[in-house]
């Protein structure tokens, strides 16, 4: 008879699982769907109270306590409805001692579920003991009179330590007797035990244990003050961590009763205790294995415990150590890596090293000055402090190291570090469970994952490969990697996906011949990123050519297992995603049809109602222009959702070519702002740009920039009470500069910002919401940012406001090239050499700088100039002296001379021009554009710049048309006013100028700005126009199509002329 499906998998479940759970040290249990004890599974560790064989067979309510076994039911029906590891507690007394056991109920199928019990009774004890001594640290140095401070202290005790009484006896210094500071408890009950414990201390200056009642002394330097007492209902034997406890805590009091001077150390003492008490807390929290590293290693280094702390973990199914963590604190009290280069170090358990003879041994290293078990490739001998000393301290479970921790010190720091590493333990037993629960958890994991694939069958392809890193690429980057890959079932892959395997030819070999070829290459290098990035798992989606000639779309999800060094394990997993991909093209494409169709209407739509809104049509009753307005608004507001949908499809598809150009930021910025002003400015809001940084140069498209900047000014305005302020910033850092748009509004919600840069996302979604908008324009700036080659993101505060941000990587000047000519400006007065310097810079010359003709002559001997650029009116002796010292000079008898303003008499003629090589004499003023010419002619050099269109006008709403409509032509930049024009004229060359005749004070001011760039106006011709000069005059009724008709044909008459 076969056996059930369903228990076959739970036996499959249960064979995976099984091998991971035997490192457990206690108790492990698999019970049925129906709570009946199934099996006891054998581990290394003893039994814990009552539990034992003879349970099995029986159900959850017959072998457990009443209150235990509803607790139980409970966790195991979670477990299997969710899947999750479900946790649970026991307490159980044997004889004098009470045990806290630690549950935890996993389902490894649909059937069956695995109880683990772990005898917690130490970690529970150090944690009560830590959480003790942290809260009456806090009342130590509280503000408060020393007897309050006792009392809080006795109930600290009694009621953290569980213990129904808790006594502090303190004698006067100056009378005889013992005085009762504090009491919580009826102290009647326990009289005779606390007697005898007290009487103890008295007489041996120790701690003392009497039944249930454990008391220590209070002592000031040689002579007893008192003592601390807690004593229980239940004869139970106290805990070391309990005498421990009162023993600090008797020593904290007399620092407080005593001595000011305890503050400090007691200041440091409550931080070091509370960073112990936050790290207990999240270890005991989380189950992830890097949170927890992160965690011991960072905290503890923050805190200031130690200066500086690695973290090596233990494999001992690999049999080796690896260093997973290098922290160190700077002198500014920042934490940084402690070098990367020791992170990933791996040692094998039998080295001679002193990082796995710790291990080994699991006992306290202490390493004073150099010694031959340090690794020589991150130390030297020679250069090793002999006052330096090393801990190396192991983190154990039992008789199990799990990780070893290192640190250092001073020498006459020593004491006070191994004081330190002792006040540690507590945390170290809670690091240690964690850490062995974290590791448990994440094999757990593995396990399932790949159960759950094997039973997927025919829906998914299951694959595995070791991966090897072979020999450096040849142009000197990382190593090419070696693959031997496995799909786990031949026919459940034909299954997934049929190809044609030839005779001889492996499925595995079919599948990588099936790849597009455009997919392989990205593929590659999202393994080798991931490899060799040390990163747990990646995942990508390709294409694949089936048997019948099909593209399928395949998603794979890899997990990655270090094999050592330069050696992986991965584990993939394909499914078939082709259904999906062909919904989502479906989808965008209904969604740019419908756009398209929608906005040819909406245009004429809304010139229509412009027109009549604006009187064109004859006067309107009055109760109708109320709702002409209505629909005029909405009509705007129809067309950009529309307009935002066809920028999101476009940008998605590729469709959209970002012209990227290296340009300074700050102007760019600047433009933006001024082209939203007025948006702002009708929402009664002001828009500030603080900290501008001029230089700072990145690669932009500078359209779709305007666009990016545009998004966010506009929604920080929107959400920006009245009469308040939108701030720009700029930071500088590594390499990277970040803008900033800062609003004082209502701010986002915590729960409402994972999701804000997706689409048609809105923090306030309701019908009745304040703000109207797409739910796009954040979606879009992201895309932007992204295809920048950037990263976006925000900070905010409920009711105190919102930043977004957005990084972009600064342009690095490149390194001048030996090959690249040299250009010398000579000239006595500082500003004008630097001015004609600045107009000659280029990324392929170097410019250099000569004060006078000696300089010039002296920088010759090292290394003659290509070409010499010289300010006669600035330069002495004199064009006639300088030109013939310059002949006489060796090093520049073949460079070529550039001079600018000579007079007649002072024009060189004949055989000393020629022999000069004098390529022309620029009379003033200076022509900077034929002074470049002579020198790009001289270096034998040139280049030219992708097109720049400047939009003139105060018209936010015309602004954002123009970015939109002109975004496939170049860039746009944008000015409010002339003023701001000329200051965009004098800092980039613009080749189309736009006038918003509408929306500028004076049309002729506007075309003496833009000076000879061709020209475009908007709008309705005006006096001071110069028609000659534009071929025609579209208005804003025509729409964008006219416009970018327009300026297509200006620009093909541009680049002819050019």
């Amino acid at each position: 008879m076969r056996p059930h499906a369903a228990d076959t998998d739970a036996d499959t479940g249960r064979d995976l699982v099984r091998p991971l759970l035997r490192r457990l040290p206690d108790v492990i249990f698999r019970l049925s769907r129906d709570g009946i004890f199934l099996e006891h599974i054998p581990t290394d560790g003893r039994r814990v109270g009552a539990f034992a064989d003879p349970i099995i067979g029986l159900p959850v309510e017959h072998a457990l306590p009443a209150a235990q076994a509803d607790e139980t039911t409970r966790a195991l029906e979670r477990a299997l409805q969710s899947g999750e590891m479900q946790r649970l507690d026991y307490v159980a007394w044997e004889e004098d001692e009470r045990h806290v056991i630690e549950g935890r109920v996993v389902a490894t199928g649909d059937r069956d579920a695995l109880l683990m019990l772990l005898d917690a009774t130490e970690q529970r004890a150090l944690a009560a003991a830590s959480e003790a001594i942290v809260e009456a640290s806090h009342a130590l140095v509280a503000n408060e009179p020393f007897g309050a401070i006792c009392e809080n202290i006795v109930e600290i005790l009694a009621r953290r330590l569980e213990y129904a009484l808790a006594r502090i006896e303190i004698r006067h210094p100056d009378l005889p007797g013992t005085n009762v500071v504090a009491l919580h408890g009826d102290a009647s009950s326990y009289d005779e035990a606390l007697g005898r414990a007290s009487l103890a201390v008295g007489d041996s200056e120790g701690a003392a244990v009497v039944g249930a009642a454990a008391s220590v002394p209070i002592i000031d330097g040689d002579g007893v003050l008192g003592s601390i007492s807690v004593a229980g209902d239940r004869p139970r034997r106290p805990h070391p961590a309990v005498v421990h406890t009162l023993e600090s805590v008797a020593a904290s009091l007399v620092n407080v009763r005593n001595s000011e001077r305890a503050a400090t150390a007691l200041a440091y003492q409550a931080r070091t205790l509370r960073v112990y008490e936050d790290t207990g807390r999240l270890l005991a929290a989380t189950l992830d294995l890097d949170e927890i590293l992160d965690a011991l290693a960072r905290e503890i280094v923050e805190a200031g415990v130690f200066r500086s702390l690695m973290v090596a973990l233990v494999d001992e199914r690999a049999e080796v150590v690896r260093v997973v963590r290098n922290l160190s604190r700077e002198i500014d009290g920042s934490v940084g890596d402690g070098g990367r280069g020791v992170i990933g170090t791996t040692y094998r358990l039998d080295d001679d090293n002193i990082t796995p003879q710790v291990a080994r041994t699991g006992e306290l290293s202490v390493l004073r000055g150099w010694d031959d078990r340090y690794d020589p490739r991150f130390s030297d001998p020679e250069a090793y402090s002999r006052r330096r000393v090393a801990y190396f301290i192991p983190v154990k479970k039992g008789d199990r190291v799990l990780a070893v921790l290192a640190t250092g010190s001073q020498a006459d720091e020593e004491a006070e570090t191994l004081q330190r590493i002792e006040d540690m333990s507590g945390l170290l037993a809670q690091v240690a469970v964690a850490l062995d629960h974290a590791m448990l958890y994440r094999e757990t994991q593995l396990a399932r994952e790949e159960m759950r694939a094997v039973m997927a069958g025919a829906r998914c392809l299951l694959w595995h490969a070791t991966v090897e890193a072979g020999e450096p690429e040849e142009d000197g980057g990382r190593r090419l990697l070696s693959w031997d890959t496995r799909a786990f079932d031949a026919e459940a892959a034909q299954r997934f996906m049929q190809l044609d395997v030839a005779d001889g030819e492996t499925y595995e070999a079919a599948w990588y011949a099936s790849k597009v070829a455009d997919d392989v290459q990205p593929m590659y290098d999202a393994a080798a990123d991931a490899l060799f990035g040390g990163a747990s798992g990646y995942s990508q989606e390709y294409r694949c050519v089936d048997a019948r000639g099909a593209t399928r779309w395949l998603f794979e999800d890899v997990h990655i297992e270090s094999a050592g060094p330069g050696r992986w394990s991965l584990i993939g997993v394909c499914t078939d995603v082709t259904a999906r991909k062909r919904v989502e093209r479906m989808k965008d494409e209904f969604i740019s049809t419908v756009s398209h169709e929608l906005r040819t209407p909406l245009t004429s739509i809304l010139g229509a109602l412009e027109l009549v809104v604006g009187g064109s049509a004859g006067e309107l009753p009055e109760q109708s222009v109320p709702l002409l307005k209505i629909a005029r608004d909405n009509g705007r507001r129809l067309t950009r959702l529309v307009n935002d949908i066809l920028d999101i499809d476009r940008i998605e598809s590729g469709r959209v070519a970002f012209d990227m150009q290296a340009m300074e930021l700050a102007p760019l910025i600047d433009a933006a702002m001024e082209a939203n002003r007025p948006f702002a400015t009708g929402l009664d809001v002001e828009l500030a740009f603080e900290g501008a940084i001029p230089g700072i140069e990145v690669d932009v498209d500078a359209g779709r920039f305007a666009q990016l900047m545009t998004n966010l000014l506009s929604n920080a305005s929107k959400f920006s009470p009245p009469h308040d302020k939108v701030t720009v910033t700029m930071q500088e850092r590594d390499g990277w500069v970040r803008v900033s748009v800062a609003d004082n509004g209502p701010g986002i919600p915590e729960s409402a910002r994972d999701d804000l840069f997706e689409r048609f996302t809105q923090v306030d979604s309701s019908t009745t919401r304040q703000h109207a908008g797409t739910g796009l324009g954040l979606a879009i700036a992201k895309m932007i940012v992204e295809r920048l080659r950037g990263r976006i993101d925000l900070v905010s505060e409920v009711d105190v406001g919102t930043t977004f941000f957005f990084d972009l990587q600064i342009r690095a000047r490149p390194t001048p090239d030996e090959s690249d000519p040299t250009v010398v400006v000579c000239a006595r007065d500082d500003s004008a050499a630097h001015a004609l310097a600045d107009a000659l810079d280029a990324d392929d010359r170097v410019v250099e700088i000569a004060a006078d003709v000696d300089a010039l002559v002296q920088s010759a001997d090292d290394e003659a100039p290509d070409v010499v650029v010289v300010d006669m009116a600035l330069v002495a002796p004199g064009p006639r002296a300088l030109l013939a010292r310059l002949r006489a000079t060796p090093a520049l008898r073949a460079t070529a001379v550039v001079v600018a303003r000579f007079s007649a008499a002072d024009t060189p003629d004949g055989p000393h021009a020629r022999g000069l090589h004098v390529l022309d004499y620029l009379p003033r003023p200076l022509d900077g554009e034929r002074l470049l010419n002579l020198v790009v002619e001289a270096s034998s050099r040139g280049g030219a710049s992708a097109p720049l269109i400047l939009h003139v006008g105060a018209d936010a709403e015309l602004a954002r048309e123009t970015d939109r409509a002109l975004a496939d032509v170049g860039g746009v930049a944008h000015a409010s006013d002339t003023r701001r024009a000329r200051d965009l004229l004098r800092q980039h060359d613009v080749d189309v100028a736009l006038i918003d005749l509408a929306a500028v004070d004076d049309v002729s001011d506007a075309l003496d700005a833009v000076d000879a760039t061709p020209v475009v106006l908007l709008g309705p011709a005006a006096d001071g126009t110069t028609p000659e000069r534009l071929p025609e005059l579209p208005t804003r009724e025509d729409g964008p199509g006219a416009l970018v008709a327009l300026v297509d044909s200006v620009l093909a008459e541009w680049r002819a002329s050019d």
